[in-house]
């Protein structure tokens, strides 16, 4: 999955299958140590944390146009 500044996203549920219940915005994606990094805002004022490109953690919601 190939995330865009714009998209929306939440978190996939951890092992026990409980969901945080937040979501997220792309705001920012970076070539970093030879692969790409992107950055959500995440609702709620929980912050804006990085996550690398191929992480199963997050889920689209919704492409960005």
């Amino acid at each position: 999955m190939q995330l865009k500044v714009g998209d929306l996203v939440r978190k996939r549920p951890d092992r026990h299958g409980h969901r945080e219940g937040r979501t997220g915005i792309v705001i920012e994606t970076a070539d970093w140590n030879g692969g790409t990094v992107i950055k959500v805002a995440w609702s709620h004022d929980y912050g804006s944390f990085c996550y690398p490109s191929r992480t199963k953690a997050l889920e689209l919601i919704s492409e960005s146009r």
